[in-house]
């Protein structure tokens, strides 16, 4: 089982096609493939996907509080990975 995941992925990007993640993040719910989700915990709370506008680099210049998204990963990363 993978740890709490959290996937970002630029919508425009043209390096790495978002529909692979978008495929990847399916199989890891269908597969139950995060720790929790196999406890029946909700989604969101172990497993989150954030597709962002954007090519590959979307993430310059960028810090929290400058878009919903940026917050929203920032505090999941802070609830599972920091301690």
């Amino acid at each position: 089982k993978l740890p709490p995941t959290l996937l970002l992925h630029g919508i425009d990007d043209s390096a790495v096609p978002v529909g692979g993640t978008d495929a990847f993040g399916e199989l890891l719910k269908e597969r139950k493939a995060v720790h929790g989700l196999e406890e029946c915990r909700k989604e969101d709370e172990v497993l989150r996907y954030i597709r962002v506008p954007g090519d590959h680099g979307f993430d310059n210049d960028m810090k929290v509080g400058d878009e919903k998204w940026i917050d929203e990963a920032v505090a999941f990363i802070e609830k599972h990975w920091v301690h």
